[in-house]
Formats: C-alpha cells, sequence, structure tokens
C-alpha cells in the first residue's frame, strides 16, 4: 500500500487486515521491533543506529522486512506492508529476495487535499515546510516505484484516494478478491493431471514479465489460432489478460475469443502445427533504428508494397514504420497499411516497381526556399493564397474613399486586409484591423448614400413631399 502521506493508507490497511485476518505491517513497527531484540543482528542495528546516529541503508530495510516474513503469523495469514517501498531500488531489492506482493494498492489524492487532510487532522504533527518537502519527494519516487511493478508484474492498480472510505475499500478487495480467485483457479488447473495438462490463464495473477518471455511458445507473440484458422500474422499486445500457460510454455492471443477458442481445444493448436521460422515471421523495426535503416534501403527503394499492390499506385513510404521480412525491410504509408502486411506478408513481398517511374513529389519546404537567392518563388507560396484573396476582395467591393482617388482607396484597403490576414499577428491584432477595415468600407459607402439622397430628395421637392424633419436632421 503506498501513497501521499493523508491518504488513507493507514485506515484501508487496518480494514482489509480486519476483513481477511492478514498481518499489518509498518516498517517504523519492524525496526524498533528488531532493535529491542538480544540478537547479535540487533545488537549491530541498535549500535550503529542509537549510538552512532546512522539511518538505515535500503538494504538493511529490506532484510529486517524478509526476516518478519519469515515468521509463523505472517506465513499463516499472509500479509500487507504499508507505506513500503519509497524509492524504485527499495523495490528491486525486494524483488531480488522475492518479496512480491501480489497487489500494489496505490492511494491517489491532490496535495491540496493532504494539506487539508493535516489542518483537520490535530493528531497529525507536521510542520509546513516538512510536509511540502515529503510531498515534493513522494511526487518523484511513487510514480517510479509504481512503474516497476506494473512494467515486470502488472500488479499496479490504482484507487482514487479522494473518494468515500467505502468505495476506495470495496475497490481495493475487489482487486484482492480477483488476485485469490485466479490463484485458485491456476493451481486447480496446474495440479490437475499430470498425463493430461489444463491450459491455466494467467489473467490477474501477475506473474513476473521476464519470466513469461523467456517461455513463449513457438509463435511468440503471434497469435496460434489466427494462424491457424486463417494463415495471418496477427501481433498480439503483451498483456496477461489474453496469455495463457499450457505445458510450460506461454501463448499469447488477439482477444478473449481467440483465447476461449483455445481453452476450449488446446490441441488443436499446439500438435501437429508447423509454424513459420524466424526469418520467414514479419518483424516491426523500432522507430530509433528504422531511420537509419531507411537511407541504406534496396528492396524497393522504400515504397510502400501495399498501395503498389491493391492500388496500383507508387507511394513513398514512411521512414519510422519498417517491417523485416526474409532478409528484406519494407516501409509504408501508414500504420493500417503495415497492418495489412503484417497479417499475410507473403501477398506483398514480391511487389516489384514499374519501370518507368513516376516523377519524384517530394515536398519543398519554405525554409529552403527562403534560403534561396530569388525570393520570387518564396513569395509567391507564402503569400500567394492570402494576395490571393485580398485582391478578390478589393475587386467585389469597388470603392472609393471620399477623400482618396479610386487607386488609393484600393491600394489602402488591400493593406488593411493583408495585416488583418497576416498569420504572423495575435488574434488581437487581427481583430484590431478587422474592424478596422470595416470601420473603411462603411465610410467609403457614405458618397453613395449622399447620392441616392440627393436624388430623393430632388424628386420628393418637385413633388412638394420631403418634410421639413428630414432637411433639419440632414442639415
Amino acid at each position: 500500500m503506498i501513497g501521499l502521506p493523508k491518504s488513507g493508507k493507514t485506515v484501508l490497511c487496518e480494514r482489509i487486515a480486519a476483513k481477511t485476518g492478514a498481518i499489518h505491517l509498518r516498517m517504523e513497527e519492524i525496526i524498533e521491533g528488531y532493535i529491542r531484540r538480544d540478537a547479535i543482528y540487533a545488537q549491530g542495528l541498535r549500535l550503529r543506529t542509537m549510538q552512532q546516529g546512522q539511518s538505515f541503508g535500503d538494504d538493511d530495510l529490506v532484510k529486517l522486512l524478509h526476516r518478519r516474513l519469515q515468521q509463523s503469523d505472517v506465513k499463516k495469514n499472509g500479509w500487507i506492508l504499508e507505506n513500503f517501498p519509497q524509492t524504485r531500488d527499495q523495490a528491486h531489492q525486494m524483488a531480488q529476495r522475492s518479496i512480491l506482493p501480489n497487489n500494489v494498492l496505490v492511494l491517489h489524492v491532490d496535495p491540496q487535499t493532504v494539506y487539508k487532510r493535516s489542518a483537520d487532522d490535530q493528531s497529525f504533527e507536521c510542520i509546513g515546510d516538512i510536509l511540502s518537502q515529503r510531498l515534493d519527494k513522494a511526487s518523484v519516487t511513487l510514480p517510479q516505484v509504481a512503474f516497476f511493478f506494473q512494467k515486470f508484474y502488472n500488479s499496479v492498480q490504482s484507487i482514487d484516494g479522494s473518494r468515500s472510505k467505502w468505495f476506495v475499500e470495496d475497490k481495493a478487495m475487489a482487486s484482492i478478491l480477483a488476485t485469490l480467485k485466479a490463484r485458485q483457479q491456476f493451481a486447480r488447473d496446474y495440479f490437475y493431471d499430470h498425463s493430461e495438462r489444463r491450459p491455466c490463464v494467467m489473467q490477474n495473477l501477475n506473474v513476473d514479465r521476464c519470466f513469461m518471455k523467456a517461455s513463449l511458445s513457438q509463435y511468440g507473440y503471434f497469435c496460434p489460432v489466427s494462424w491457424k484458422m486463417s494463415k495471418k500474422f496477427v501481433s498480439c499486445c503483451q498483456s496477461p489478460e489474453f496469455c495463457v500457460l499450457y505445458r510450460h510454455v506461454f501463448y499469447y492471443f488477439k482477444s478473449c475469443v481467440e483465447r476461449d477458442s483455445f481453452l476450449r481445444n488446446p490441441r488443436n493448436f499446439t500438435e501437429k502445427v508447423i509454424f513459420s521460422s524466424e526469418r520467414n515471421t514479419p518483424k516491426r523495426i523500432r522507430c530509433y533504428k528504422a531511420a537509419e535503416l531507411v537511407a541504406q534501403e534496396k528492396a524497393i527503394m522504400s515504397h510502400c508494397p501495399v498501395t503498389l499492390k491493391d492500388e496500383g499506385k507508387v507511394e513513398k513510404g514512411h521512414s519510422l514504420l519498417v517491417v523485416q521480412f526474409k532478409d528484406n525491410r519494407f516501409v509504408f504509408g501508414n500504420e493500417e497499411k503495415m497492418e495489412r502486411f503484417f497479417k499475410t506478408p507473403g501477398a506483398y513481398a514480391d511487389a516489384v516497381l514499374p519501370v518507368k517511374m513516376p516523377p519524384a513529389v517530394d515536398p519543398v519546404y519554405l525554409v529552403k526556399l527562403q534560403q534561396q537567392e530569388e525570393s520570387i518563388t518564396f513569395l509567391e507560396q507564402a503569400l500567394g493564397s492570402i494576395v490571393t484573396r485580398g485582391l478578390r476582395e478589393v475587386g467585389e467591393n469597388r470603392l472609393k474613399y471620399p477623400s482618396l482617388s479610386v487607386k488609393e482607396t484600393m491600394l489602402k484597403l488591400f493593406a488593411i486586409f493583408l495585416k488583418a490576414e497576416n498569420p504572423a499577428n495575435t488574434n488581437y491584432m487581427k481583430e484590431k484591423y478587422h474592424k478596422k477595415m470595416q470601420t473603411f468600407i462603411e465610410r467609403c459607402e457614405v458618397p453613395e448614400e449622399l447620392h441616392e439622397l440627393a436624388d430623393e430628395k430632388s424628386k420628393k421637392d418637385k413633388k412638394g413631399r420631403w418634410p421639413t424633419f428630414k432637411e433639419d436632421y440632414y442639415n
């Protein structure tokens, strides 16, 4: 059980211990118990800590924990360890001594909740500066500990510690019960009958992934059901949820459907089946190696074989999507095409480029154009669309400002439009010049409005219908 201070670790450990009968262990109590003993090892600890003032190292802490776990009460009832390990080195030393918890419960709370709970709890004696330092350290070390157990043992269960205590308890107990049920089912299947082995599901078992990797079947991480039924290479995720142990080797599957099909009849997928050799199996090359290999590629000149085979087009492949198959390396236009090649590589490996290649369509970046001596090409690419829109705006309006000529009005409007549409401007500046352009257009329409008003007045004056209030208003 790990988490920040005041995240609820102690209360949750006590409630789990009361329900399951497990022994609640705390490193402080283990240290105090061993220091007070008369054994030679305890005397050495007492001399270093109480007389010489030395602190405990990680090795000493793990040794004390290992000694405590060997006692009869812990072996009989099980154990729940609170707030340890606190660093990745401590977790690594626990793994070296085979101290591996079935479940690692991580209580997540935000620092504001920690400060609020510490202020409300009068028994929590901790200075604010010290609490802040503890939180800063824990925010760095706790994710490392959780990552270690999740990566190698898949045993981490994250719980929202800000929820109610009943929710936190139910979440923790559900994770523990799922692991216990999985272990019981595994024991029944594994020791069922040595003459007729049963497949054992690895879900919720939290087994060492290094051991699983060292005991892979002939299929590796490819789904045996997909290979047997459709002769397709379907790569599986390395999740224990879709993993089965059968005859001391591990099989991985695409989903629960394929896994259940294997469980019903495992012999159908393991006996009298010839899987492709490693050379004839597609293998994706990692990104940091792919970019270096594409430059030296000889197979179909770094073009996508799936596009060439299915669409009859020549397409450049992405430099990071590289798959090795039969001593050749192939690149692909996107992830979907790479997955299509992965399933049936033999259908695309024989793709041949046409004799007459289409012209290259490699993009030319503006940075390269800017470095050239002539700037016409750069201006065409960088400003072409904006200038075209500006000229269209000027041509559609055909305005005239009262104090300017037609040519001067068009140039003024064009300049304001370029400032309003400049991509380098901030949103504030763009909005400012858009308003200025709108005001300029409205002022250009004033002479036309006056001309229409004069025509209306002359017509109504002849008929004597021009009212006096309009004359006063416009004057």
